[in-house]
């Protein structure tokens, strides 16, 4: 794809070998050869490792291998066509449970006897597998993994009723194969199994393997996987011809007795290696690996970096317990390479403030003279940048890392995004009872990384904030695009300019889920125009609106040519009539019936900035259509009617 910005002209060269490369053609040019200007060319890496997908797939978690969650190939959905008036739900997906597991797309896939799809996987807490036509919302294939394990019978309600498929998935397409992790339970007997499906078909391509891990700890006595009172809760990672998965606790039971987990299989699922957190023998164990869902991140080198949650610590003392700390391990696990604590580690055992219910992403890195880095944040909203060569330890006041950051909010149950356009590297965080974030990454040659904040969004997270992404068309201006799901009842589905997450796009209710207080951090999927949230028992499905003509699963005006609009701050929200103080201080009352009924009011809390779409009857009361979120500088306003 080439591209034009200020005459600097930028190539992206996707290659599934090489990753992505970003060559810039800028100087003087050197001459012409057959009519054609040659430039002087810079070449440079975005550090992103290779995956084995086509161009439209997105079928790792959070888009590659080191975390960044950025479609890069989003070509259909930009800033300008985001909108209320443009933008919203067409379709919505019956499954049969709650949907944890990231929604995973593969591009024009052919399925035996039913041709060529773009397939729309989705994983449900019953055990259920579907592909979708993502085009049409028909099913392709579905397939039962078993009976899910009951939460009552677990002992942990984080997830209610049942567990079942709960980490997302990861496809190898070169082998057209799809890995998925199911917990089950048969007559009391819990299980947890690895299988490997064909992409085509959903069946198994070889005998699917129960999951089992063991290790002798340093007092002689055994640590062993328990499919009871542990679980794969990290999404799973293929690379290299081999797949990873973290394994944590079920809340924090049977602590005495296991450790986390980082597992290694093979293809043919062998598992070929394994590494414990925990090898000293000490009454508190735990240092589970579940990050709310992220997958374990991957360097060029093929290290894995992971962050773990409540439990012992001894390594700085010679140990080897892992507690409350980021880990970077051998691609082959045959050992820790660096690691790093915060100094309150204690406290935040005592606290249970994990440390691992965020995850670790890997940051590109711009300039050739500063050093390459990863972030993490926990529960206690402290974000810590750390040197990917040497992560830091445990020292006093945390001098080990870079810098360390305070997001403000209540906690994180999640993890980051970033994205880097034409203004440079950003990264986006949203903690609980916060607003989402936007830092700038300062890359200054011989100095250290650091991030500075730069903007905040519109609306405030409810408990645990949000998994943001971020889709564009590669660097091209007004393609970026912040996503989240708010964990508020209902869900809402949120979209930002990614260039400035101030500038808010678009809110619309997004689906239920069955148990709000725990658990429902779910993260959207944005694939060839359209972005899909999962909930309990739904997949919402938005896009484009139709052109001129209604649509089965939205509410259109046919007597207008077009859409009325009316800006202002909301003063009050009561029923179906919503009060605004327009942007000449008058008030005026809007009907907004027909807008709640379709859900397509968003949140209006008193001070939102909200443009109204919608049409004026003879008496010339409003009749909301639908209402959006605006910026809430009224100077950014376009003319009301």
């Amino acid at each position: 794809d080439a591209s034009a910005v200020d005459g600097v002209y930028t190539l992206v060269y996707r290659s599934r070998v090489a990753g992505h490369v970003i060559v810039d053609f800028a100087g003087q040019a050197q001459g012409a050869r057959g009519g054609a200007i040659v430039y002087a060319v810079t070449l440079a890496r975005l550090g992103v490792p290779a995956t084995s997908s086509g161009p439209s797939d997105y079928i790792v978690y959070h888009s590659d291998l080191v975390r960044s969650g950025w479609n890069q190939n989003e070509t259909i959905l930009t800033t300008a066509n985001v909108t209320a008036s443009t933008f919203g739900l067409l379709q919505t997906l019956s499954v049969d449970d709650n949907v944890l597991a990231q929604p995973l797309y593969i591009a024009q896939y052919p399925v035996p006897s039913q041709g060529t799809h773009n397939l729309l996987l989705v994983g449900t807490e019953n055990d259920t597998l579907y592909e979708f036509d993502a085009d049409t919302g028909a099913i392709v294939n579905q397939v039962s993994l078993g009976p899910a394990q009951n939460s009552g019978d677990v002992g942990c309600a984080d997830i209610s009723p049942q567990y079942g498929i709960t980490s997302t998935p990861a496809i190898d397409r070169t082998n057209g194969t799809i890995y998925v992790v199911a917990a089950t339970e048969v007559s009391g007997t819990f299980h947890t199994t690895l299988h490997a499906l064909d992409i085509g078909t959903l069946t198994d391509k070889v005998t699917p393997v129960e999951i089992t891990a063991s290790a002798m700890l340093s007092n002689g006595s055994q640590v062993t996987y328990d499919p009871q009172a542990q679980m794969n809760r990290t999404s799973l990672a293929f690379t290299n011809g081999t797949l990873y998965m973290g394994i944590g606790s079920h809340c924090d039971n049977n602590a005495g007795a296991i450790s986390g987990w980082i597992l290694r299989y093979d293809s043919s699922l062998n598992q070929i290696a394994a590494f414990n957190t925990v090898e000293d023998s000490t009454s508190y164990q735990l240092s589970s690996v579940w990050m709310t869902g992220f997958a374990p991140a991957f360097d060029s080198a093929g290290n894995i970096y992971v962050v773990t949650g409540n439990g012992a610590f001894d390594a700085k003392s010679g140990g080897r317990n892992y507690g409350e700390s980021v880990i970077k391990l051998k691609p082959a696990l045959s050992g820790v390479l660096s690691y790093f604590t915060p100094h309150e580690y204690k406290d935040l055992n005592n606290g249970d403030v994990d440390f691992g219910s965020g995850g670790v992403m890997i940051l590109p890195k711009l300039a050739a003279e500063v050093k390459s880095t990863v972030i993490a944040m926990g529960k206690s909203s402290k974000f810590y940048l750390l040197n990917r060569a040497k992560l830091g330890g445990e020292n006093a006041e945390d001098r080990g890392a870079l810098q360390v950051g305070n997001d403000g909010g209540g906690g994180l149950w999640g993890g980051p995004a970033y994205y880097s356009g034409p203004s440079g590297l950003r990264i986006y965080y949203q903690s609980g009872s916060n607003t989402l974030h936007e830092y700038e990454v300062i890359q200054k040659p011989k100095r250290d990384p650091r991030l500075k904040l730069l903007q905040s969004g519109a609306s405030f997270a409810a408990y645990g904030g949000s998994f943001p992404i971020v889709s564009s068309n590669g660097q091209t201006p007004g393609s970026a695009i912040v996503w989240l799901v708010n964990r508020s009842t209902p869900l809402q589905l949120e979209a930002y300019d990614a260039d400035d997450v101030s500038h808010f796009l678009f809110s619309a209710a997004a689906g239920t889920w069955s148990n709000p207080q725990n658990n429902g951090f779910v993260s959207p999927l944005v694939a060839n125009g359209k972005v899909y949230v999962p909930a309990t028992g739904t997949i919402s499905v938005f896009g484009l609106l139709p052109v001129g003509g209604a649509h089965r699963h939205i509410a259109m005006v046919a007597s207008t040519p077009r859409a009325q609009q009316v800006h202002g701050f909301v003063v009050r929200a009561a029923g179906d009539t919503l009060t605004l103080r327009l942007r000449d201080g008058r008030l005026a009352k809007i009907d907004i019936t027909q807008a709640r009924a379709h859900g397509h009011t968003g949140l209006l809390p008193v001070g939102r900035a909200v443009v109204v779409y919608g049409k004026r009857d003879g008496k010339g009361a409003f009749h909301a259509t639908s209402v959006g979120h605006t910026s809430p500088d009224s100077r950014n306003w376009t003319a009301d009617d």
